[in-house]
């Protein structure tokens, strides 16, 4: 909702390895594995149980006895990955060697763990369960000013990546994962810039007098389509990166437009709109889905209820959002060829849940909590509805989003 919000404000105006905090709402549990590592480092043995622990499709377990599988992982850096069954045997394709001599440390047990998940789970429903190998971005406010930081799954290896010294927000992925896209906040407009996390460049993609916010990537990487305030209207605009300046003008309304994201072949886009009445009233903001070629718009659903902030998984193609139920925000899945049909609430616990961003397996979600003082990073399983905290030392954070995998 505060996406929405921001982009509203700025048309009138214009015209953040701990204890691990696990939240459970269902009684169906992952498969339990008891890990076993041998000749190689602590640092290592730890960073591969965090990320069997954060990555949640096994449930990690100090029992042997009571486990279902063992996974014995030994040797560096040649290393050697066996899983087996409570019965000794060895679990079909889950046996491999992986040398780890040219890979940096940072992807070590991630790789090694994404493996595991690939040979184990991968199948017709889950078809890409790794998701270690990649980094989550986010904005985070610090002696008020917001900055965007990148972390691993587990909150490891935070840093941050810009230094404005004011608002930034809203960072989004190239399908690459070399580019960040993002929202800063001016004196006089909001800006969106570009930087290349390769060599940690900047430079401004659009900078129109007023509002100029909300980009995402289309899927091929060429164009990002965004919200943009010109004519004192707030409308959706796509831009060729290959041309930077070069727009197209998607809606003409006088309704607010805004979070724009692509599905995964880039045939559509689901968006949140909001009408205007002739008095200034605001309308409870919807989510449209549009016909990125003919630009043909129409509603998501037929009731009146507020979701905002969607994301589109190019894995298991669902939508997720944040819907407003009662007075309390929570996260809904849904698939978007039958919206009414599927939609489902996967985090029902207290605080407000917001701007979820799906994880690369298509199951997870990256999404933020906010309890009252404190807004935090939160991993949901919308298979099981479980929750985990990703614990970092920034407690005002916003904004996540999941990057694709790591090649």
């Amino acid at each position: 909702m505060k996406v929405f919000v921001s982009v509203l404000l700025s048309f009138f105006s214009m015209l953040a390895y701990a204890q691990i905090d696990i939240t459970k709402s269902a009684q169906l549990t992952n498969p339990r594995l008891y890990l076993e590592t041998s000749s190689i480092s602590p640092q290592l043995s730890t960073d591969i149980k965090r990320k069997l622990i954060y990555s949640d499709w096994f449930t990690v377990s100090s029992n042997k006895m009571e486990s279902e599988y063992q996974l014995k992982i030994s040797g560096y850096p040649k290393v050697k990955v066996r899983l087996f069954d409570k019965l000794n045997q060895a679990v079909d394709n889950c046996s491999f060697d992986i040398n780890l001599q040219k890979v940096g440390s940072q992807w070590q047990g991630a790789l090694i763990v994404d493996q595991v998940l690939t040979r184990f789970f991968k199948s017709q429903r889950f078809t890409q369960p790794a998701l270690n190998t990649s980094q989550i971005a986010f904005c985070a406010r610090v002696n008020g000013k917001k900055e965007i930081y990148l972390c691993d799954l587990d909150g490891s290896n935070l840093r941050k990546k810009t230094n404005f010294k004011s608002i930034t927000a809203l960072p989004r992925w190239s399908p690459d994962n070399r580019y960040l896209v993002y929202t800063v906040y001016g004196k006089a407009s909001t800006n969106i810039f570009q930087t290349d996390l390769s060599t940690d460049k900047h430079r401004i993609l659009s900078h129109y007098r007023g509002m100029n916010t909300g980009a995402a990537f289309r899927p091929k990487g060429n164009a990002i389509v965004m919200t943009l305030s010109k004519g004192n209207s707030v409308d959706l605009y796509w831009m060729d990166l290959n041309n930077i300046g070069k727009l197209g003008r998607l809606t003409k309304t006088s309704s607010l437009e805004s979070s724009p994201v692509f599905s995964p072949t880039g045939a559509q886009i689901c968006y949140v709109s909001s009408s205007v009445s002739s008095a200034g009233k605001v309308s409870t903001p919807r989510l449209y889905v549009m016909n990125a070629s003919k630009l043909t718009t129409a509603p998501l659903f037929n009731d009146r209820s507020e979701r905002v902030s969607p994301d589109w998984s190019k894995t298991s193609n669902l939508l997720v959002y944040s819907k407003k139920m009662g007075r309390q925000y929570v996260i809904a899945t849904c698939d978007p060829r039958n919206p009414s049909g599927t939609e489902k609430i996967v985090s029902k616990t207290a605080g407000h849940w917001e701007d979820p961003s799906w994880a690369p397996d298509g199951r997870h979600i990256v999404c933020t909590r906010d309890t009252g003082g404190e807004k935090q990073l939160y991993i949901v399983d919308t298979l099981y509805n479980t929750s985990r905290k990703i614990n970092t030392t920034l407690k005002h954070c916003s904004s996540p989003s999941w990057s694709n995998l790591y090649k």
